[in-house]
């Protein structure tokens, strides 16, 4: 074929292809500084991770709380192959202070490097968004920092905002719920609750499509900060409706990402398994993918950060930390109570 025809060919053929399929995907994400490289699985079908997020302090300018310390030291003892922090490492919300808010991130890191793993995260709204005072709001609540600033000390100290890697059998995605807001995008006055942008959405539906190509992968775990189903203790707590609804859109689509196995999430400081008939149950949870039903969705918000005042310990008020093993095609998720 004459390679003028070959080249009209190709563009034709480009054309035909469905947006998501050209749409840039996520880019490798990598453990957090100091925390150590993944090491191949001695057995790629057997092996276990830990997922644990919100261990931010109470107050800005206090130290971490003893929760976290808890945590890597439970995890030394577990020695899974890695874990996953889903958001609010820090106090953050200090654009203008680089060096307060570096300190922060250089503590965080300085515990969680004692695990003895990697260790992955996703960044929350405490380490993305400004929290300014103004006088069209009854109270000073979460906005997008527009400058940036945020971000360039989450990308300096952390990584990237969201990316992906693979382990054994499986694949991990990470999202950041607290995005950049474009311009052009109008967010309710005194209501932010997260974002996603269009260029994350798209991008992360031609992620979950190359992976589910992938024959060597068995399942996919996406964990971000925001949960997509709120724990009704405080259903407010879930990613704005905005991001919502197209989010649920990808990642509910079982006939596209069948593998798709487990959500985690934070933000909310309890500890929640969606199911509306049972929604306080503590499991263990059993899974096998491809399960042919829509993911699962966890919170698990519980590293330190204070707890949700209106949840009880019957209602997941408690600090926690989750085991997860995937054993071939089966994943069983096990909560770990803190008395903290």
């Amino acid at each position: 074929m004459p390679r003028m025809i070959r080249s009209r060919f190709l563009l034709c053929f480009l054309a035909l292809l469905p947006a998501v399929a050209r749409a840039q995907t996520f880019p490798a994400l990598a453990p957090l500084p100091g925390t150590g490289t993944l090491a191949p699985p001695a057995d790629a079908n057997n092996f276990t991770f830990v997922v644990a997020g919100d261990n931010r302090p109470a107050k800005s300018g206090d130290p971490q709380p003893a929760t976290l310390t808890a945590i890597v030291q439970a995890i030394q003892g577990l020695k899974p192959a890695f874990a996953l922090w889903s958001g609010d490492t820090i106090s953050g919300k200090k654009p203008n202070k680089q060096k307060k808010m570096k300190k922060e991130y250089d503590e965080f890191l300085g515990i969680v490097k004692g695990a003895g793993v990697p260790v992955f995260a996703a960044p929350g709204n405490h380490e993305l968004n400004d929290k300014p005072k103004t006088q069209s709001c009854p109270k000073a609540i979460d906005e997008p920092d527009p400058s940036g600033t945020l971000l360039k000390y989450w990308e300096a100290s952390m990584g990237v905002p969201f990316g992906v890697f693979r382990y054994g059998n499986s694949a991990f995605v990470s999202l950041n719920t607290d995005d950049t807001v474009g311009s052009g995008v109008t967010i309710p006055p005194c209501k932010y609750n997260g974002y996603v942008g269009p260029g994350q959405q798209a991008a992360l539906a031609a992620t979950l499509a190359g992976l589910a190509a992938n024959p060597s992968v068995a399942h996919i775990f996406v964990f971000m900060h925001r949960p997509l189903e709120a724990s009704p203790v405080n259903p407010d707590g879930q990613l704005a409706k905005a991001s919502r609804d197209p989010l649920k859109a990808i990642l509910d689509d079982t006939a596209k990402f069948p593998k798709l196995s487990i959500v985690f999430a934070s933000h909310q400081h309890l500890f929640y398994f969606h199911d509306k008939d049972k929604p306080f149950q503590t499991g263990p949870f059993q899974r096998t993918d491809p399960a042919g039903v829509k993911p699962a969705y966890f919170v698990s918000g519980g590293a330190g950060a204070p707890l949700t005042k209106k949840a009880t310990p019957a209602t997941g008020g408690y600090h926690n930390y989750l085991l997860v093993q995937v054993k071939g095609a089966d994943v069983t998720v096990t909560v770990n109570k803190l008395p903290l």
